[in-house]
C-alpha cells in the first residue's frame, strides 16, 4: 500500500480542492472499501490527466462520480480498475489538511451545495427588490438626493455631480442617462434639468 503525491488540477473539485494543492492518495486494497463520500483519483482511457471526484454513488454497475463543483454526475461509472485511490490530505500553502470521505466527506459535501443553493437564493432575491427599488424610485421620494445634485457639461457630456461626487452622465444628445447604483435608487432620470 504505497502512497503517491498527484497535482490537484482545474476547478471540478472547487473548494474542497483548489490549484495547486498536492494531494496525498492511498490506493485501496478492494473495492469494498470505497465509500460513498471519498475523493478520488482515476484514470479513464479515453483521457490523458488523472481526474479527481467524489463518490456519490456504489452500484452493480459502478461507481458513480461527481466534482463537489460540478453539477452533474461523471458517466459512465468507474470501474474498480481505473481508481488510483483515495485523497486523504491536500498541502498547500505548507499546511497539510485531511480530506474526509465516507459519511463526513458526504456530508460535508452536502454542506457545500446547501450554501451554493442559499447564495443562488439570496443573489437572485437581493436583485429583484434592488430592480424594483430602483425602477420606483422610492427611495428617492423618502431621501430627496436629487435636489441637491447639478449638471456640469464637460467637452461633448454632461455629469451629473452630487457634491464632487460622479455619480451619472450623458454622452450624446437626445440619449438616456447613465446612473451609477447605488445612485439610481434615488435619482429620476426624467427630472434632471438639461
Amino acid at each position: 500500500m504505497s502512497k503517491q503525491k498527484i497535482s490537484y488540477l482545474g476547478p471540478s473539485m472547487n473548494p474542497t480542492l483548489k490549484v495547486p494543492d498536492q494531494l496525498i492518495v492511498i490506493p485501496y486494497r478492494s473495492q469494498t472499501e470505497i465509500k460513498v463520500g471519498d475523493v478520488i483519483v482515476f484514470k479513464l482511457s479515453t483521457k490523458e490527466t488523472n481526474i479527481v471526484h467524489r463518490v456519490i454513488a456504489i452500484s452493480g454497475q459502478g461507481i458513480k462520480t461527481r466534482g463537489d463543483n460540478n453539477n452533474l454526475a461523471d458517466e459512465p461509472p468507474l470501474k474498480f480498475e481505473e481508481i488510483i485511490g483515495q485523497v486523504f490530505f491536500a498541502h498547500r500553502d505548507s499546511k497539510q489538511r485531511r480530506i474526509w470521505g465516507g459519511k463526513v466527506g458526504q456530508s460535508y459535501c452536502h454542506l457545500i451545495r446547501a450554501y451554493r443553493l442559499v447564495i443562488k437564493l439570496l443573489k437572485t432575491l437581493g436583485r429583484s427588490p434592488y430592480h424594483l427599488l430602483a425602477k420606483t424610485k422610492l427611495l428617492g421620494k423618502i431621501i430627496p438626493l436629487q435636489t441637491w445634485t447639478k449638471v456640469v457639461v464637460f467637452k461633448n457630456s454632461k455629469k451629473l455631480l452630487w457634491g464632487k461626487r460622479l455619480i451619472g452622465q450623458l454622452r450624446n444628445t437626445g440619449a438616456k442617462w447613465q446612473i451609477y447604483p447605488p445612485y439610481h435608487l434615488f435619482i429620476d432620470e426624467k427630472r434632471i434639468p438639461c
